[in-house]
């Protein structure tokens, strides 16, 4: 053995699995987690729900200052 493998063999750290030392399909695809269409349309949903309540707040906070300012009456 020369001098570079020795190196090589000294600095490299050890696998962990035997999949990373012999470097095959395993270990070179990374986790990849799909969404459902479930879980997107419900995610989606709930944002549309948040940003129309937001909306909502805003109204009522924006409606209650022109009243305390006297600018409309109820």
């Amino acid at each position: 053995m020369n001098d570079y493998k020795q190196v090589l063999k000294n600095v490299r750290p050890v696998a962990r699995t035997l999949s990373e030392a012999n470097r095959d399909a395993d270990y070179a695809t990374p986790i990849w987690v799909c969404e459902t269409d479930n879980k997107s349309a419900m995610r989606q949903l709930g944002f549309i729900v948040g940003v129309l309540g937001m909306c909502l707040m805003g109204a009522l906070f924006f409606v209650s200052f022109l009243h305390w300012f006297g600018i409309i009456e109820w």
